[in-house]
């Protein structure tokens, strides 16, 4: 069995490829987790350029969405009721 200095963790899991599948998945791994590693990095530095929100933007925000979904909500509960009388009368 080989052992793979840079990636103790997947030993087993290369063996297992390399008897099964051949040494071309192998060079495929290094390639795959080489482009996992630079998403990662990319997406950390993107988390960096982010503006998060003040605690006071949040709760203006959350209160504008809570009425909104409750004017929202009482709009279409009157529409239903007026439709429902609509059918009665048809």
């Amino acid at each position: 069995m080989k052992v793979y200095k840079k990636h103790l963790i997947f030993t087993p899991i290369c063996d297992i490829l390399y008897m099964h599948v051949g040494v071309f998945i192998l060079e495929k791994k290094g390639e795959f987790m080489k482009k996992i590693k630079k998403f990662l990095d990319e997406v950390k530095k993107e988390l960096k350029k982010v503006r998060w929100p003040s605690r006071k933007e949040m709760v203006k925000y959350s209160v504008a969405t809570i009425c909104f979904v409750i004017f929202f909500a009482v709009f279409f509960y009157l529409i239903d009721l007026a439709v429902a009388f609509i059918r009665t009368l048809v």
